[in-house]
Protein backbone atom coordinates (compact mmCIF):
# COMPACT_ATOMS: atom_id res chain seq x y z
CA UNK A 1 0.00 0.00 0.00
CA UNK A 2 2.67 2.51 0.66
CA UNK A 3 4.56 1.48 -3.04
CA UNK A 4 1.29 2.41 -3.97
CA UNK A 5 1.00 5.62 -2.38
CA UNK A 6 4.28 6.95 -2.46
CA UNK A 7 5.71 5.53 -5.51
CA UNK A 8 2.82 5.31 -8.12
CA UNK A 9 0.98 8.09 -6.15
CA UNK A 10 -2.29 6.20 -6.40
CA UNK A 11 -4.69 7.11 -4.05
CA UNK A 12 -6.49 4.09 -1.97
CA UNK A 13 -9.25 3.21 -2.44
CA UNK A 14 -9.77 5.56 -5.11
CA UNK A 15 -7.79 4.42 -7.32
CA UNK A 16 -6.87 1.03 -6.47
CA UNK A 17 -8.63 -1.54 -3.60
CA UNK A 18 -6.47 -3.42 -1.84
CA UNK A 19 -7.42 -6.74 0.03
CA UNK A 20 -5.17 -8.68 2.75
CA UNK A 21 -5.75 -12.07 4.05
CA UNK A 22 -5.07 -13.72 7.59
CA UNK A 23 -5.96 -10.35 8.99
CA UNK A 24 -2.52 -9.86 11.02
CA UNK A 25 -3.25 -6.93 13.72
CA UNK A 26 -1.21 -4.19 11.29
CA UNK A 27 -4.55 -4.50 9.46
CA UNK A 28 -5.96 -2.84 11.01
CA UNK A 29 -3.74 0.40 12.00
CA UNK A 30 -5.25 3.13 10.75
CA UNK A 31 -2.19 4.03 8.20
CA UNK A 32 -3.54 0.74 6.72
CA UNK A 33 -7.31 0.08 7.40
CA UNK A 34 -6.97 -3.18 5.24
CA UNK A 35 -9.78 -4.58 3.72
CA UNK A 36 -8.92 -8.41 4.59
CA UNK A 37 -10.31 -12.20 5.39
CA UNK A 38 -10.00 -13.64 8.55
CA UNK A 39 -9.15 -16.98 8.59
CA UNK A 40 -10.90 -19.13 11.77
CA UNK A 41 -8.10 -21.00 13.02
CA UNK A 42 -9.78 -22.23 16.20
CA UNK A 43 -12.35 -23.77 14.29
CA UNK A 44 -9.69 -24.70 11.72
CA UNK A 45 -7.64 -27.02 14.10
CA UNK A 46 -11.11 -28.31 15.92
CA UNK A 47 -12.32 -29.87 12.21
CA UNK A 48 -9.00 -31.07 11.59
CA UNK A 49 -8.64 -33.10 15.01
CA UNK A 50 -11.78 -34.18 14.32
CA UNK A 51 -11.46 -35.91 11.08
CA UNK A 52 -8.30 -37.09 12.13
CA UNK A 53 -9.87 -38.62 15.54
CA UNK A 54 -12.82 -40.05 13.06
CA UNK A 55 -9.80 -41.77 10.54
CA UNK A 56 -8.03 -43.30 13.45
CA UNK A 57 -10.99 -44.44 14.87
CA UNK A 58 -11.67 -46.15 12.01
CA UNK A 59 -9.58 -46.49 9.60
CA UNK A 60 -11.43 -47.40 6.33
CA UNK A 61 -14.01 -45.28 6.37
CA UNK A 62 -13.83 -43.18 3.24
CA UNK A 63 -12.44 -39.35 3.43
CA UNK A 64 -14.12 -36.66 4.94
CA UNK A 65 -13.84 -33.24 3.93
CA UNK A 66 -14.27 -30.48 6.19
CA UNK A 67 -15.35 -27.14 5.12
CA UNK A 68 -14.55 -23.83 7.46
CA UNK A 69 -15.89 -20.21 6.39
CA UNK A 70 -13.32 -17.25 6.68
CA UNK A 71 -15.13 -14.10 7.50
CA UNK A 72 -14.34 -10.93 5.36
CA UNK A 73 -13.31 -7.78 7.18
CA UNK A 74 -14.32 -4.41 5.20
CA UNK A 75 -12.01 -1.79 6.25
CA UNK A 76 -10.85 1.33 4.23
CA UNK A 77 -8.71 -0.45 1.96
CA UNK A 78 -11.23 -1.19 -0.75
CA UNK A 79 -14.35 0.47 -2.85
CA UNK A 80 -16.94 -1.89 -2.43
CA UNK A 81 -19.21 -2.26 -5.25
CA UNK A 82 -23.12 -1.81 -3.35
CA UNK A 83 -24.82 -4.24 -6.04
Amino acid sequence: MDAARYEFGLRIPEDLSVIGFDDIPMAAWSAFSLTTIRQPFDDMVQATIQVLMQAIEDPEAPPVSAIVLPKFIARRSARLSQE
